[in-house]
């Protein structure tokens, strides 16, 4: 019988490649010159592990939260539809695919099940709080709200103004005043120079950055 081992999964970018070199060339030197090939292949496997471990962050798994709905026999459907799935990838013969249309579809009724039930726990059932519905349905009970904020101002001379954008002007032309002889700022040159930025602190900036969605540029950290 083979050992199982677990697999450690690590993360493949942002590496420190010198620290990640060294540390394996020192592991690599530990070992004995005179071995067989089996023992050098352990050994190896051993050396690039723990370096790895030393070095490379680990993957943490996140705990996916579980709808509201899920339930103890939601959990039995999708046990019984993932072996089937299994199965069918591993067989694929004509009755696997029946048992996977059937441990689909009782799958797929037991979810409508779970949420009929929830919801109509939910609308039968007096919760407290005064945000129980939320805005949803205070619109659908109250309607379309007005805007808060004033469309129509009056200016100096009493005229009222006639749209939102004529409000908007007003606004910024009695908040914001100016004449025409205001003097308009001179653009001055900037007697600041790029900083000289070495590859290490350029590194050390890219690590830290978290590999999120890309911006304008469609560059990603990870790119």
């Amino acid at each position: 019988m083979h050992q199982i081992h677990r697999v450690n999964r690590f993360y493949d970018f942002k590496i420190d490649k010198r620290r990640l070199q060294d540390v394996l060339r020192t592991k690599i030197g530990n070992n004995p010159v005179n071995e067989n090939i089996n023992d050098a292949a352990k050994n190896l496997t051993d050396a690039i592990t723990e370096t790895c471990a030393e070095v490379l962050p680990k993957r943490v798994k996140k705990n996916s939260l579980r709808p509201p709905w899920w339930n103890t026999d939601v959990t039995t459907s999708k046990t019984n539809l993932n072996r089937e799935k299994r199965r069918l990838l591993r067989e694929a013969t004509a009755e696997a695919k029946i048992a996977f249309n059937a441990a689909r579809n009782a799958h797929v009724s037991n979810i409508r099940r779970a949420k009929f039930s929830l919801w109509k726990k939910f609308a039968e059932e007096r919760i407290s709080g005064n945000q129980t519905w939320g805005k949803l349905t205070k619109w659908l009970i109250r309607g379309r709200q007005e805007p808060k904020v004033p469309t129509v101002l009056v200016r100096q001379d009493g005229t009222y103004t006639d749209n939102l954008d004529d409000t908007i002007e007003l606004m910024v032309k009695e908040l914001i005043p100016h004449s025409e002889h205001d003097t308009l700022p001179v653009a001055q040159p900037s007697e600041l120079r790029p900083a000289t930025i070495e590859l290490d602190e350029l590194r050390l900036v890219v690590w830290r950055q978290k590999n999120r969605a890309p911006g304008a540029d469609g560059i990603s950290a990870k790119s």
